[in-house]
């Protein structure tokens, strides 16, 4: 699942071995996932609901189920990942097991699970060699309930992410939900959308979403295309206008 040439973090697990075809390009997808006590109730069900989805859907398609590997992490005090206690592993769609259950408590705190990101980008992402293509460029998609409280943490995980090179700088969609926090987060080129309204079938909407890009992403590199637009936005789901 991960690039064997890459030593792992002191204390990291061990890696594992590269995938069985031996060309394969992978599509990294991360879900960085606020399990916050803003989220509970229907919006935990959705995000829940939503993760089930967006693996039984793209597993029924060609060319996302060869190429979209998956992994989750929760933005909680801790944000561990939601598979691995130190870096969320990427998995093929086929084999991605969404959680049982989210629980929702506490504050948000962002920075921990930012750095877990920047680690899994580059010990579970496979480089570019003469021997293999190595992996396209990341898709993240951060859920947002409420406001981090560790916002010069996260600025300053946010930052190291993006200056980390172009290789392992991922393609960041943050989804905020009764916050804004668009200033801080347009400096770094993310994709900015608004829940509204925040309940649980808007959410559920911006997980169809994401299915959408991840599989358009995909077939974009099979047909040799870049992906020039978004997938047109769902009822609820709002892009943020540029200033």
């Amino acid at each position: 699942m991960g690039d064997p040439t890459k030593s792992p973090p002191v204390g990291g697990a061990p890696l594992a071995p590269l995938p069985a075809i031996r060309n394969l390009r992978r599509l990294p997808v991360y879900f960085l996932l606020d399990c916050s006590a803003h989220m509970g109730g229907q919006l935990n069900v959705a995000m829940l609901e939503g993760l089930d989805n967006v693996r039984n859907v793209l597993s029924r398609q060609q060319w996302s189920a060869r190429h979209a590997y998956l992994s989750a992490t929760s933005l909680q005090e801790r944000a561990a990942a939601l598979h691995e206690p130190q870096l969320p592993w990427l998995e093929p769609v086929r084999h991605f097991q969404p959680p049982l259950t989210l629980d929702a408590g506490g504050d948000t705190s962002l920075a921990p699970a930012l750095r877990s990101l920047a680690a899994a980008l580059h010990y579970d992402t496979i480089d570019p060699t003469p021997q293999h293509p190595g992996d396209l460029d990341a898709l993240v998609f951060l859920v947002l309930g409420d406001i981090p409280n560790d916002e010069r943490d996260w600025q300053q995980a946010l930052a190291y992410l993006h200056r980390a090179g172009a290789r392992h700088t991922p393609k960041l969609i943050v989804l905020q939900m009764r916050i804004d926090l668009s200033a801080a987060l347009r400096p770094f080129g993310c994709t900015l959308l608004r829940l509204h309204p925040a309940r649980a079938e808007s959410l559920s909407n911006f997980f169809a979403w994401a299915t959408q890009l991840i599989a358009l992403e995909c077939d974009a590199y099979v047909s040799g295309n870049a992906v020039m637009e978004l997938p047109p936005f769902p009822y609820g789901v709002e892009p943020q206008p540029q200033p």
